[in-house]
């Protein structure tokens, strides 16, 4: 499936030049899906060449002043944002990607690069919120839910690490809700150890009261 664009609009990010597109730079071609219906494009460039504003203006469904595109493929085929033609889908790091498992799609070294160490960032932090963590709080501390008389004295200290901690503890969130860039740059700040001081001295306040 080929798309020939005449027109893509975006005027925060696209020059004008992109209001007249010819065949030599306007065309797309789009991998055939298995059932025959519509096709599946990766966009993959440099950081900062318009990847995901491009992308906006193809998901859009209703043309503009300042976001438009118009495009007709092999067949005669008319396509702008009213035809709602383009499905866009958006991974956890904000880039932009198709359907079904991306690593079928995926191509060149370093995209498949960074596709395996997406995914092994995230299993290493499931991991970790959904097991190593919540054992050391189990078997260190003696938490395991939320109710847990150390929880309660925490939450009176308050802060970031309360917070965490009430989310790895919660079964049913199990650290889902944590920001991972936002934790890991906590971790690695000196400043936040009397967080861990604080949680040990709480435990044992609490089995000397216990």
């Amino acid at each position: 499936m080929e798309l020939q664009f005449s027109l893509i609009r975006n005027d925060l990010i696209f020059k004008d030049t992109f209001d007249e597109l010819d065949e030599e730079n306007g065309e797309i071609v789009f991998k055939h899906q298995n059932n025959g219906k519509g096709g599946i494009a990766v966009i993959y460039a440099p950081n900062g060449v318009g990847k995901s504003s491009f992308a906006k203006v193809l998901e859009s469904n209703e043309a503009s002043e300042s976001i438009d595109f118009r495009a007709i493929d092999e067949k005669g085929k008319e396509y702008t944002p009213e035809s709602s033609a383009f499905h866009v889908i958006e991974d956890q790091i904000q880039r932009n990607i198709i359907k079904s498992d991306e690593s079928q799609y995926l191509v060149g070294k370093d995209i498949k690069r960074e596709y395996e160490l997406k995914k092994r960032v995230g299993e290493g932090f499931a991991n970790t919120f959904k097991g190593s963590l919540p054992d050391t709080f189990k078997k260190k501390y003696k938490v395991t839910k939320i109710k847990d008389e150390l929880l309660k004295r925490l939450q009176i200290v308050g802060g970031q690490s309360y917070r965490y901690i009430l989310s790895i503890v919660n079964k049913s969130q199990r650290g889902s809700n944590i920001d991972r860039t936002e934790f890991v740059s906590f971790i690695e700040n000196p400043s936040n150890r009397s967080s861990i001081d604080t949680l040990d001295e709480e435990l044992h306040r609490v089995c000397a009261t216990g």
